[in-house]
């Protein structure tokens, strides 16, 4: 929970006062004891205009939202590769809030494309789909295109009268970031004489169209989220037909084209996973947990392997069986399961990842996979190909 003192608290008194300089306010009492200028700093923004607060507030909450380990190795990995960049000579020294609050203050676009991509990593349920593989530089020279289909799709119901749209362009994958406009909604506030009054407030919600080449295997993906607001799947679903005719030339995208996930792979108890490319960096895969169902019996039933084992593959799940005196998985569909994919040590360590991946599967009728598209995903979802657990 955002606490603009805890937040100013966190952060130097140095780049405190930078920031209350660049909005016309007085800088902290140097009298001030270490890391009791929080209050002190919310009475100097309290003194400022409504709007300057206000501005004050927002800058700091962005801040304190990229202060997580992922999101800060994020943010520290842009800075430190952005070569037009000079950076302080001990930022690699600085606290997480430092280093948020200078970025914020000093590098407004790699700080608004690293939360962007912080949002991207954090979304779940893509609806992903098999498309043909394009120039991808293509991709991101629509947005004039892709703002135009969004409009086009929700100005019958009265919305997205305005649509601006932004290029997504990564190492591995290319997008565009839409901004529809969503109904307005009405709020209580207050005016700049402090007297509470209704504030009628028209925001955005965010679509996002993620093209992914894979180009060993002659195929790419299209992968689509609509953030809250946005509507749900059959939204989804309508936008990606039109992108993919629009923006990529696939005129009849359907259902048969939705990647799907199998866990037939997991019916053998025997199953081995090691089948890895040296480059891949992958150590082992372990099945985390299975869900099953049967016919004859009343419910599900779930199977975890243990937490602290060393073993590998289904020898958890195939040790939990025998204790309930199942020897096949015979007659069983296994519904769920999470894969557990162990990657080695590597100096070149994947800012969202802790190495391990986790790979939460769902074969219900919406298919599903809990992935994003940062490096060591599109390694895992290589796999899932390979096997046979991800397909159409």
């Amino acid at each position: 929970m955002f606490q603009l003192s805890e937040c100013a608290r966190r952060c130097s008194p140095k780049l405190l006062n930078e920031l209350l300089t660049k909005h016309g306010l007085s800088e902290l009492s140097k009298k001030i004891e270490k890391k009791k200028h929080g209050k002190p700093f919310v009475d100097i923004v309290l003194s400022a205009d409504l709007p300057t607060q206000e501005e004050i507030e927002v800058e700091l909450r962005n801040v304190q939202e990229m202060t997580g380990g992922a999101a800060e190795r994020l943010l520290t990995e842009r800075a430190f590769s952005d070569t037009s960049l000079d950076l302080p000579k001990d930022f690699d020294e600085w606290k997480n809030y430092d280093k948020a609050l200078w970025l914020r203050m000093h590098a407004p676009s790699l700080f608004k494309s690293a939360v962007t991509d912080s949002v991207i990593e954090d979304a779940k349920s893509w609806i992903t789909y098999r498309v043909p593989l394009i120039d991808k530089s293509v991709v991101a020279t629509k947005t004039k295109e892709v703002s135009e289909l969004v409009c086009h799709h929700y100005k019958p119901r009265g919305r997205a009268r305005f649509c601006y749209s932004d290029p997504i362009e990564k190492g591995h994958f290319v997008g565009i970031a839409a901004y529809p406009l969503n109904y307005a909604r009405s709020e209580d506030g207050y005016n700049k004489a402090g007297e509470l009054e209704p504030k009628h407030i028209s925001t955005a919600f965010e679509i996002y169209f993620l093209y992914i080449p894979i180009e060993d295997e002659e195929m790419a993906y299209l992968s689509i989220k609509v953030k809250e607001g946005g509507g749900g799947q059959k939204d989804a679903e309508v936008l990606a037909k039109t992108f993919a005719e629009q923006v990529l030339g696939k005129s009849d995208l359907n259902e048969s084209d939705r990647v799907k996930y199998r866990l037939h792979k997991l019916q053998d108890l025997n199953v081995s996973f090691n089948d890895f490319d040296d480059e891949d960096m992958i150590e082992s895969v372990k099945v985390a947990s299975v869900v099953l169902y049967h016919p004859s019996f009343p419910a599900t039933m779930i199977l975890r392997s243990s937490a602290k084992s060393g073993t590998v593959n289904m020898s958890d799940i195939s040790e939990c069986l025998k204790l309930l005196s199942i020897n096949s998985l015979n007659g069983f569909s296994i519904v769920n399961a999470e894969l557990k994919f162990k990657f080695k040590k590597n100096e070149e360590t994947d800012w969202k990842s802790k190495g391990i991946v986790p790979v939460k599967i769902s074969t219900n009728r919406r298919s599903s996979c809990n992935l994003g598209i940062n490096k060591q995903h599109m390694t895992v979802r290589k796999y899932l190909r390979k096997w046979g657990i991800e397909g159409k």
